[in-house]
This record gives C-alpha cells, sequence and structure tokens, in this order.
C-alpha cells in the first residue's frame, strides 16, 4: 500500500469522502470504487457519489489529477449518481471505459458527516 504525505491511498480516500460530504450539501454518501488494478502504485482513488437532486446521466467518470498542494497525491476518479441510479448499480459492477469497478466499502455518510 503506498503512502504519501502520511496517508495511505484508503486514509486519503477517507479523508475526500468527508470533505465532499461535507462541503457538498447533496452529497448524501461516498463508496469506494474497487478496480481489478487497485494495487498498482498510479491507480486513481475512484470515489462513487450518491448525490441528492441531481440528475440521472448514467456513468461519467471525472478525472483529477494529484493535487499535493491540496494534500491529495493521488489521482482522483469521482463518479456521481443519483439515488435512484445507486440502486440500480448496488449488486452490480460499474461499466467504464477500461473495464468496471466494484462498489467497495462506505467511506462516508451524510449522517456520520
Amino acid at each position: 500500500m503506498a503512502i504519501r504525505n502520511g496517508s495511505s491511498r484508503i486514509e486519503a480516500a477517507r479523508k475526500l469522502a468527508k470533505s465532499h460530504v461535507d462541503f457538498d450539501p447533496g452529497v448524501m454518501q461516498v463508496f469506494l470504487l474497487e478496480g481489478d488494478s487497485e494495487t498498482n502504485i498510479g491507480e486513481p482513488i475512484k470515489l462513487l457519489e450518491v448525490v441528492e437532486g441531481s440528475r440521472p446521466r448514467g456513468i461519467e467518470p471525472v478525472y483529477f489529477l494529484p493535487n499535493p498542494e491540496k494534500g491529495n497525491d493521488y489521482p482522483l476518479v469521482i463518479v456521481d449518481v443519483t439515488p435512484a441510479e445507486f440502486k440500480k448499480y448496488r449488486r452490480r459492477r460499474i461499466p467504464h471505459p477500461g473495464g468496471s469497478w466494484k462498489i467497495g466499502q462506505e467511506l462516508a455518510t451524510r449522517e456520520s458527516a
């Protein structure tokens, strides 16, 4: 497990998830997305955000570069879904251009923020 700026990928993912729930009142839950290459050093943190009040768009990953100045040394991918879309994908793998991801552990919820 890679550690940068004193944080492992999972610690960094938890901090990002909590900050997104704290910052955006529409973000209700944040889950880790897991792919087949999670052990690769350059693998991005992937977050699935369940956003109340957003429009259904399907799966549209948004990619971000590492931002060490703001405390994130990892590439980041965010996928926003509506609560209805989340119910649809909850028990399945989420397709993306390079394959698919499974929904992993819940990292933050509106109640725990």
